[in-house]
């Protein structure tokens, strides 16, 4: 701002040397103020540069500290179970790659993935594992914390990913969604309400097994708390049993094509 005044003052000051036209002297205008834009810009951009590798240092020298902590523990043999090294960087793929480069993530018994499902959506969680996964060891366990739908089991699996915990079968259970080979099913939906048919067909569950989703519903709705138990059930019965499908495809060598069976069920619906 002090050089565009300065180069304004000078304009005016030579204005009896300056014998050209108005635009000549817009000109000048403009050029002082495109002059100070540029040196602010440069300023914000380098002071916000200098802040973000300070917050990097920050973060490294804290890992550091942890690591170095955790060594004296297990050198001290103070930790004698099995340690998960829990490596979270939420969709800022390059900085856990950095974090997994640097050494200071020890190698432990199995890593475990977090900050993806607390918001973000399901792109930017299959393009961080993409990402990050390949840099893990692929002989230990690898963990995604808290996932998710049966959709987003499928795909973890897919990218490397060994196991999951997520509250979805209970939660959701709780207030009658229930997760089927066709997709999720609201059992409050008044289409259910003269149903006589299980959650779904062929399911060994206790709720599929004695009762109807008329049944279902009616408990649901009358606020009954055997309604959502059934719901429960149900949902960690599936999940299980996809578990149990996904380990089955992977030790007969077809889980793409098992993959693709699913994912198309899901979106296809009843």
């Amino acid at each position: 701002a002090i050089g565009m005044n300065q180069l304004l003052s000078t304009v005016h000051s030579k204005e009896s040397l300056i014998l050209g036209t108005g635009l000549q002297q817009i000109l000048l205008r403009s050029l002082g103020l495109i002059s100070c834009t540029t040196v602010l810009v440069t300023a914000f951009v380098f002071s916000y540069y200098i802040k973000s590798r300070m917050d990097d240092y920050r973060m490294f020298t804290l890992l550091g500290i942890r690591s170095r902590t955790l060594s004296y523990m297990i050198a001290a043999e103070y930790i004698t179970s099995l340690l998960i090294s829990f490596i979270t960087g939420t969709i800022f793929g390059t900085l856990i790659i950095s974090m997994l480069r640097s050494g200071l993530v020890r190698e432990l018994d199995g890593y475990a993935v977090g900050g993806l499902a607390v918001g973000e959506s399901h792109e930017e969680m299959y393009r961080i594992l993409d990402a990050v996964v390949p840099y893990l060891p692929q002989n230990k366990p690898t963990y995604l914390m808290g996932v998710g739908t049966p959709a987003n089991i499928i795909e973890g699996v897919d990218r490397g990913v060994d196991f999951f915990d997520c509250v979805y079968p209970s939660r959701n259970g709780r207030h009658g969604h229930v997760y089927t080979n066709h997709g999720k099913m609201n059992m409050f939906n008044a289409k259910y309400e003269l149903d006589t048919r299980p959650i779904e067909e062929g399911c060994q569950c206790p709720a599929c097994r004695h009762y109807s989703r008329a049944y279902i519903r009616h408990l649901l709705k009358a606020k009954e708390m055997l309604g959502m138990r059934l719901c429960v059930l149900h949902n960690l019965y599936f999940y299980n049993h996809m578990m149990e499908e996904i380990r089955e495809a992977l030790d007969e060598g077809r889980f793409a094509e098992y993959k693709k069976m699913r994912l198309e069920g899901f979106l296809r619906g009843e």
